[in-house]
C-alpha cells in the first residue's frame, strides 16, 4: 500500500492516520498494521507529525544553550550509559534535574540490570506498551525485541492485541503476569506461583519493579 499526501489541508487527516490509536472512525490509521506500506509526504502534508513539530521528542537534538550544569551533567550521563542517547521520556524529565536523576537510574537498573534475560524484558515492555497504546515505547522496543530473539509472529500478536502462541514456558508467564497486572491490578495466585517457580523471588521482585515503573 502506498499512501500519498500532499498540501496543508491533509495535515490532520496524516497526523490521525500515522499516530492516534488505530480506530475505524479513523480508516486511514489501519495503515498502521499493514506490513508493507509506504506513506510519500511533502512538506505541508507532514507539518503537524510529531517528528516535524516536536522533533526534540522523537530524536536528537543538541539542547547544551538552554541546559543548566546540573541537566547537562545527567544528560551526559544517561548518554555515557547502556542507553547511549537522550530520547523519548528522558528529555520530559530533565526538566526536573532531581527526578530525571532518581527516574534514569531505576529505569536503567529494570531494563539493563535485572536478573531477568533481555529478550524477557523487552517482551515484558511491548505488553506494557501495547496495553496503554505507548507508540514511542512499542516503536522503540520492537526492534530490541526482535534483535534479542522474540518471535516475530509472537511480536505481532501482542501488536494485534491477540494472545500470542508461546515458544517457551518463560514467555506465557510474563505475558499473563504483565497482563493481569495492568488489566486487573493485580496477579492472581496462580501467575504469582509459577512466576516465582520459573524466575526465582529474587527475578520477581525485578519483574514486578520493571512493571510497575513501566506504568509511569
Amino acid at each position: 500500500i502506498i499512501l500519498m499526501a500532499w498540501g496543508k489541508n491533509k495535515s490532520n487527516a496524516i497526523k490521525k492516520a500515522v499516530e492516534v490509536r488505530q480506530n475505524v472512525k479513523v480508516p486511514a490509521s489501519l495503515i498502521q498494521s499493514h506490513h508493507n506500506a509506504t506513506i510519500v509526504l511533502d512538506t505541508d502534508s507532514s507539518s503537524l507529525l510529531t517528528q516535524i513539530s516536536h522533533p526534540w521528542q522523537v530524536g536528537e537534538q543538541t539542547l547544551d544553550d538552554e541546559m543548566t550544569t546540573t541537566q547537562k551533567k545527567i544528560r551526559d550521563e544517561i548518554v555515557a550509559g547502556p542507553r547511549g542517547k537522550l530520547q523519548g521520556p528522558l528529555r520530559v524529565w530533565l526538566t526536573s534535574p532531581n527526578l530525571a536523576d532518581k527516574a534514569q537510574r531505576l529505569g536503567q537498573f529494570c531494563r539493563y540490570e535485572t536478573s531477568l534475560p533481555t529478550h524477557l524484558s523487552e517482551l515484558a515492555i511491548l505488553i506494557t506498551g501495547r496495553f496503554w497504546g505507548a507508540e514511542f515505547e512499542w516503536y522503540a522496543h520492537k526492534k530490541i525485541g526482535l534483535e534479542a530473539g522474540l518471535d516475530p509472529d509472537l511480536v505481532e500478536a501482542i501488536r494485534q492485541r491477540r494472545v500470542p502462541s508461546f515458544n517457551t514456558e518463560s514467555e506465557k508467564i510474563i505475558y499473563e503476569f504483565a497482563t493481569q497486572l495492568h488489566r486487573d491490578h493485580r496477579v492472581n495466585d496462580e501467575t504469582y506461583a509459577a512466576a516465582v517457580k520459573e524466575f526465582g523471588a529474587v527475578s520477581y521482585t525485578h519483574l514486578r519493579a520493571h512493571e510497575t515503573k513501566a506504568n509511569l
